[in-house]
């Protein structure tokens, strides 16, 4: 079996298509931050996990070179299914669960990852364990400090310096768990270095140690993201957040610092006022309710005139009804399987890696017959026009979908004033609480 670390042609060959496709499944994609990531020394990227196969994918936009991941090591029984993953460079973490045999065999893929890390592949580990549609953290597992503090170890029994190895965190900070072609913030933190963590807190036992690590990445990585605690009453806080945050305008980054701060509000007026901030989530409760009766989108909340943009809109989706359609018809046995799939899925939060793996393969096979069925039958130029416009019909299809939604979300917020009344006096409550 080759060393991880090893350049595999076909890898090499398929992760610029991979990664093409990962930018399509999203409206707007920015990575913030990469400046971060230290020049010399060995990687461990820790972000946080809360879009099932899309997380992993959008940690492979933060660097061109290959990265290996840890994966849970249940999935790795069926021989098939591990050499797949193998030829991915994921790598199994067993867990107590997994039984005995796993967590003896979990020491060779912890030594397989530190001569990963040692041969300059970044190593990739979701520090929460398991993933969840949350703007919050589950608690740090002890496999990532593990794993880092066994590969500085044995790289200082190689290396005549003294080597280097540090845990980057990353928030991805997703608009949407559950719609295809959403917007993505990756937002990369202020980075751990683990032989000088370790070197100032020689003195505490190897537990202690680990609570510290634990503490330390959690504030740096919730500081990349919008971030509630996970206690009782997070769903009436994300709820209230959701309303407060449905006007947020501009960029990405200010997009996220308006979230944080709006986030730090709630968790400050659920806090000082739990009596009141009650009162404000039962409000918040019938108003989602409502909307939801009516079809109203939470961007639709802070629009000054509804009206008018949901005119605007639904006279854009008319106008792209034609091409929309061409690239319906085009795309179909694409967009059609991912759906069906996704229809049947129990954690919808898998719905768009389905979407993404679907998109990946298709595309795969209808590009090279459109190529065909273009220049066999047009000119040359004409038909290189026409697979240009073919190409973003998979995205252009769930973007016209998405463009008259809002449509109607914003015409229906018009057309129910009582819905904007109710949003008033909901901000204006907690503005109230929040001074």
């Amino acid at each position: 079996m080759a060393e991880l670390w090893k350049k595999d042609i076909l890898y090499s060959i398929l992760r610029p298509a991979v990664d093409l496709c990962t930018r399509r499944s999203f409206r707007k994609l920015k990575i913030c931050g990469k400046d971060r990531i230290p020049l010399e020394g060995m990687i461990i990227f820790a972000p946080n996990h809360c879009n099932a196969l899309l997380d992993a994918l959008a940690i492979l936009l933060v660097c061109r070179g290959p990265i290996a991941f840890g994966c849970r090591a249940d999935i790795f029984r069926n021989k098939t299914a591990a050499r797949l993953l193998r030829f991915l460079k994921i790598l199994p973490v067993p867990r107590i669960r997994d039984g005995v045999e796993a967590l003896k065999s979990g020491r060779a893929s912890s030594d397989e990852a530190a001569d990963a890390l040692a041969h300059g592949l970044p190593y990739t580990l979701f520090s929460e364990g398991t993933h969840r549609a949350m703007r919050s953290l589950l608690p740090i597992r002890k496999g990532i400090f593990r794993v880092a503090a066994d590969a500085l170890a044995r790289a200082g029994e190689v290396q005549d310096s003294e080597p280097l190895l540090y845990v980057v965190p990353v928030g991805l900070e997703y608009s949407d768990y559950y719609h295809y072609r959403s917007n993505l913030l990756i937002n990369i933190g202020e980075p751990v270095d683990i032989g000088l963590f370790l070197k100032e807190n020689a003195s505490v036992t190897p537990a202690g140690q680990f609570k510290l690590f634990a503490e330390l990445l959690k504030s740096r990585l919730s500081s990349q993201i919008t971030f509630l605690e996970d206690d009782e009453e997070y769903p009436s806080k994300i709820n209230v957040l959701n309303f407060l945050s449905g006007g947020c305008r501009g960029s990405s980054e200010r997009h996220l610092r308006q979230r944080q701060e709006l986030a730090s509000s709630v968790e400050r007026a659920a806090k000082v006022f739990p009596r009141e901030f009650r009162s404000l989530a039962v409000r918040s409760s019938e108003l989602e309710a409502l909307r939801l009766r009516f079809g109203v989108g939470l961007e639709s909340f802070g629009c000054r005139h509804p009206f008018l943009r949901g005119s605007a809109k639904l006279l854009a989706s008319v106008l792209l009804l034609p091409y929309f359609i061409c690239c319906t018809l085009l795309s179909l046995p694409v967009w059609l399987t991912a759906e069906l799939i996704s229809l049947r899925l129990k954690d919808k939060v898998f719905a768009n890696s389905i979407r993404f793996a679907v998109r990946f393969f298709g595309m795969m096979i209808l590009v090279p017959l459109w190529c065909v069925a273009a220049f066999l039958s047009l000119p040359a130029l004409p038909a290189a026009g026409a697979l240009l416009l073919a190409l973003p019909s998979v995205s252009l299809v769930y973007d016209w979908c998405a463009l008259l939604k809002s449509a109607f979300s914003d015409l229906s917020c018009w057309a129910h004033p009582s819905l904007s009344d109710k949003y008033r006096q909901l901000v204006d409550r907690f503005r109230t609480l929040a001074m």
